[in-house]
């Protein structure tokens, strides 16, 4: 019986899906973001949701990758908008975007001029992403070297704080550039030229597989396409007879 309820479900969900009825998707999505998401299009995408499903709620909690992906597991939240694709069976991907990291700093610290080496860049404090996240990995193992001074690695849970710790000209910030493109428009950071690359971040939308989730996918391509910059998709798909 659970087998043919299953495909009942997601056969209505098609079908309300399909006739393109905006009222149709109602309720509350559960919508976990890392906050690179937040700095970037998070807004915009809440502002596309209510237009083409005015019925639909979003609980939003925002929270570092391995965070999202286990209270994704655990059913507590619906889609999460992390660091991926996750690579659980039940899990369902869909990549949204890449984006690159750079090292940032004020130009109060005098760093513009010139291509850095890490040994330039290890005389001033490091500001990044919280542990236990690839970024803060990636970043610990790059100046944590015998031949570099004791390393300085401030870590942040909140990128607002990081950025606002950069500015003030406490420390180079590792962080996306995509986060600060307003504050290197107006001079308040600059991009430092240097010769270490980190890898891109990418970032896709999670969901587990169940036959009712046509509310989620739909969300998620909404997201995509904010993602990749591409023309916003504001309503429901077309109807089908």
């Amino acid at each position: 019986m659970m087998v043919y309820a299953e495909k009942l479900i997601g056969m209505r969900s098609e079908m309300l899906a399909a006739v393109g009825d905006r009222s149709a998707m109602r309720g509350v999505l559960r919508l976990g973001v890392a906050e690179t998401i937040v700095h970037t299009w998070l807004t915009q995408l809440i502002k596309s949701v209510n237009h083409a499903y005015p019925n639909l709620s979003l609980e939003i909690e925002v929270d570092i990758t391995s965070n999202l992906r286990t209270r994704l597991l655990a059913q507590e939240i619906e889609l999460a908008f992390m660091l991926g694709p996750a690579t659980a069976p039940t899990v369902s991907n869909r990549v949204l975007c890449d984006y690159q990291v750079g090292f940032l700093a004020s130009p109060s610290l005098g760093l513009g001029n010139g291509r850095l080496t890490v040994h330039d860049l290890a005389k001033f404090p490091i500001i990044t992403f919280p542990r236990k996240t690839p970024p803060y990995e990636i970043v610990r193992s790059l100046f944590n070297r015998p031949d570099l001074p004791p390393m300085r690695l401030h870590a942040s849970a909140s990128l607002g704080t990081v950025i606002h710790m950069a500015i003030e000209g406490l420390g180079i910030a590792v962080i996306p550039t995509a986060i600060v493109e307003n504050e290197m428009a107006d001079g308040r950071l600059q991009l430092l030229s240097t010769n270490l690359q980190i890898p891109l971040l990418t970032f896709a939308a999670s969901w587990l597989a169940s036959p009712d989730t046509v509310a989620v996918e739909r969300v998620a391509e909404l997201a995509a396409s904010l993602a990749q910059g591409g023309v916003v998709v504001d309503a429901p798909l077309s109807p089908r007879h």
